[in-house]
């Protein structure tokens, strides 16, 4: 988070949640609400680019420090999931090429299947060069 605090505060955030969930009928088929107008409705406010010129006009600095300080923070949490350890993505995983399927978590066993199975595909179709492609883990 920046040091100026979030771009949006709590309550902010609290009202588009609500403002989503009573508006559900904006994401069925068919809805015919211009975006703009779906974002004054949601949001309470106009379609502008006011957030995104100020986090642009942001001193070069500035950014560079704060990103530094979350970079730092990640490394030293470490990965949120240990390498091979089994990945519950709450989807299926296809890889494919063109029409080929290389793999496939419902059946190669699970993402971390899937990602070995595809990570050998990619060494035999680069000769070797698919290990630089994809970093393990």
């Amino acid at each position: 988070m920046r040091a100026g605090g979030p771009l949006l505060s709590l309550s902010h955030h609290a009202f588009i949640i609500s403002s989503f969930c009573k508006s559900l009928r904006y994401w069925a088929a068919g809805c015919a609400t211009p975006f703009p107008a779906l974002v004054k409705e949601v949001t309470g406010a106009g379609l502008s680019a006011d957030a995104w010129v100020a986090e642009l006009n942001r001193p070069l600095e500035a950014v560079l420090a704060e990103e530094k300080v979350d970079y730092e923070a990640g490394v030293a949490a470490g990965p949120r999931v240990a390498p091979g350890a089994p990945v519950d993505l709450g989807m299926r995983v296809q890889l494919v090429h063109g029409d080929e399927l290389i793999a496939d978590s419902a059946t190669d066993g699970g993402f971390v299947g899937a990602d070995a199975k595809f990570k050998a595909w990619l060494a035999e179709v680069g000769g070797g060069r698919g290990k630089a492609a994809v970093a393990s883990g």
